[in-house]
This record gives structure tokens, C-alpha cells and sequence, in this order.
């Protein structure tokens, strides 16, 4: 990958922040890099994601991290400055509106319909880059289904009641709860 890295620390600043304006788990945003298999000090890609940590702490679940997008440079030498980002079909569409001008809207090659995604192509340079991968992470964190089971409630159900919204610890495995949903649309039970 090019030695100009420079939008690499701003995204992970920028999921940092999400992650305290979003009070979610330390750590459970989350940008990895993607290395070649035959030269593994190449990063070929990254990749960005949602970490939902166990919840209780004490219990194992599998593994399931959402990911949320990827980026991957141009591999054209005509175009060294270049970042593909790719997202799911569905979050495509939800989101078009969104893609900024200086952006390009890729066609779906036969791999990316294999895949049901879409590609969106970025100069590094881009101001807009960072915002519009900002923008992919809160759709991805707003449309998150938590690797639990539904639960009714939890413990905190009063004090949840209270405030109107979830107050749980760990806002991703909430998710799973119904009475977190009722609360969203507006319904208090207690």
C-alpha cells in the first residue's frame, strides 16, 4: 500500500469518537489492516468494522464482527492516489444520497454482484473520504443486530424507563433487547 497513509489516523480518530459519542464499548470500532499472503509486511487493504465484545464478560459466544466497509488502493499504476471503498448492496442504497461529488460510483464488476456490494472510489486527498466513511459507520451502528439472543429486558428496565433510552453497559449487545426497541419507538412500560 502507498507510504502516504495520512487518512489512515484520521478514520481512527474518527472511530474513537464515534465510539465515546455512541457510548459503546472501548475498542468495539475498529479499522484492521489487511496483509498479503505471500508478502505478509504488504497491506493490501483495510478493513473497517464492528466489534461487539461477550456480554456478561464470564460468557463465550462466537465471534461476529460486522464489517462495515473496505479500502482498498488502486493497484493501477495510472492511479496511485485512488481508494476503492466497498460497502453492501443494501447499505448502498440506503446511503447513495449521501456519496459525496468527488466521489465515482464504480460499475459492478461480476465479483461485486457475486458479493452483493458496490464499490466507491476516493483520491486519498480527499476531504470528503473520512466524513462519508463516518457517515457508513453510524448507518452500520444504527442498523447493528447484536450477536445475542433477543432478550425482554434486563435488570435496568426502571431506570431505562426513566430516562426514556437504553442505559445498559454495553450498548451493542442491548440490541438484542426488545424493551430497548420499544423505548426507541417512543412506548414506556414502566
Amino acid at each position: 500500500m502507498e507510504k502516504n497513509n495520512n487518512w489512515c489516523p484520521s478514520i481512527r480518530r474518527m472511530l474513537e469518537k464515534l465510539v465515546k459519542e455512541y457510548n459503546l464499548p472501548d475498542g468495539s470500532l475498529l479499522m484492521s489492516d489487511n496483509k498479503a499472503q505471500k508478502e505478509p509486511e504488504r497491506i493490501i487493504s483495510h478493513t473497517v468494522y464492528i466489534y461487539e465484545p461477550d456480554y456478561p464478560f464470564d460468557i463465550y459466544l462466537p465471534e461476529q464482527n460486522m464489517i462495515v466497509l473496505t479500502i482498498s488502493p488502486s493497484t493501477a499504476k495510472s492511479r496511485p492516489d485512488d481508494l476503492d471503498i466497498g460497502i453492501n448492496d443494501d447499505q448502498f442504497e440506503d446511503i447513495k444520497e449521501m456519496i459525496p461529488k468527488d466521489a465515482t460510483i464504480l460499475e459492478q464488476t461480476k465479483t461485486d454482484i457475486s458479493t452483493a456490494s458496490r464499490r466507491i472510489r476516493f483520491n486519498k486527498n480527499s476531504e470528503s473520504m473520512v466524513d462519508f466513511i463516518k457517515q457508513n459507520v453510524i448507518y452500520a451502528i444504527e442498523h447493528y443486530q447484536s450477536k445475542s439472543s433477543k432478550f425482554g429486558c434486563c435488570a435496568k428496565y426502571r431506570e431505562c424507563s426513566k430516562a426514556g433510552k437504553c442505559l445498559h453497559d454495553n450498548l451493542l449487545y442491548s440490541k438484542a433487547c426488545i424493551y430497548r426497541s420499544n423505548l426507541e419507538a417512543g412506548k414506556i412500560f414502566y
